[in-house]
This record gives structure tokens, C-alpha cells and sequence, in this order.
């Protein structure tokens, strides 16, 4: 059995065998951690920083678009998932955050609205044709020695 078992369902079709593993040990640790949240995320090791902040945004972004991410708990995650996308070499999606990013800095809020909009439309479009899903599979193969012990 594996060290932390998940149910069938939180493993959606495509991703990586150890991706749920990895969220829920992430999960567990800030959970635990006496600190703060964003300093027990500080001290997570960088590839599973990565894989959180990357799968954070994208569902983040599917539920509620860019403007539900900024308003929501995951916000500050933002920079980390940015990094984390390029890391993955999913530039494309990374610059799309970089203009949702850009967006939220707009003082007019119709004209803040109206980017984020846009943004979170090409997001959705670029991850139906090229999942984010495939991008943090292959990092997870590559970082086969970070993840070893989940397996």
C-alpha cells in the first residue's frame, strides 16, 4: 500500500501516479507546521513547492477565473506557480499569468475585470489543448529523485 493512499477519485484521468501524493503530503505539512503558512511553504522543499503552487492556480483558475485566484486563500501563490509553469516549460501558460498578473494592477476596476476575463479565457483555451497536467506529469518524471521516497 502506498504511504498515503488516496481515493480513486482524486486521481483524475492523466495525471502523474505520484501527483496526488505530493499534494497531500504538502497538504500535511502545512497543516502541521506551527508557523505561518507562507513561511511552512518557504520551507518545503522547491520541487514540491512547484507542484502545489502549479496545481493550486489551475484549479483555482477553473473554478473561479483569475479574479476568484487573487481574491481567494491561494493568492499569494501566484509568483510561485509563474515560476513553477516555467520551470514545467509551459511558457505560454506562464505568460499568461504574467498578463494576469499585469491585470490586477489595472486601477480602473472595469478595466481590471475585463483583463482578468481575458486572461482566464486563454488560460482555459491554452489547457484544453496543451494540459498543464502533461507539463507537471513530465516534471515530476524529471525530478524522479526529490519525489523517490512518495513512491
Amino acid at each position: 500500500m502506498a504511504p498515503l493512499a488516496l481515493k480513486r477519485w482524486d486521481a483524475p484521468p492523466g495525471q502523474h501516479r505520484l501527483e496526488g501524493h505530493i499534494l497531500e503530503w504538502v497538504r500535511k505539512r502545512l497543516r502541521e507546521s506551527p508557523a505561518p503558512a507562507r513561511q511552512a511553504f518557504d520551507a518545503l522543499p522547491l520541487p514540491h513547492r512547484r507542484i502545489f503552487a502549479a496545481r493550486r492556480l489551475e484549479a483555482e483558475v477553473a473554478e473561479a477565473g483569475f479574479e476568484g485566484f487573487f481574491d481567494g486563500r491561494y493568492a499569494p501563490l501566484a509568483l510561485d506557480a509563474r515560476e513553477a509553469l516555467l520551470a514545467f516549460g509551459a511558457k505560454s501558460h506562464a505568460g499568461i499569468v504574467g498578463e494576469a498578473l499585469a491585470a490586477r494592477e489595472l486601477w480602473l476596476p472595469w478595466r481590471r475585470k475585463a483583463a482578468l476575463e481575458r486572461a482566464t479565457r486563454a488560460f482555459l483555451l491554452l489547457d484544453a489543448t496543451a494540459p498543464l497536467m502533461a507539463s507537471r506529469a513530465r516534471y515530476i518524471d524529471s525530478e524522479g529523485e526529490a519525489f523517490g521516497r512518495l513512491a
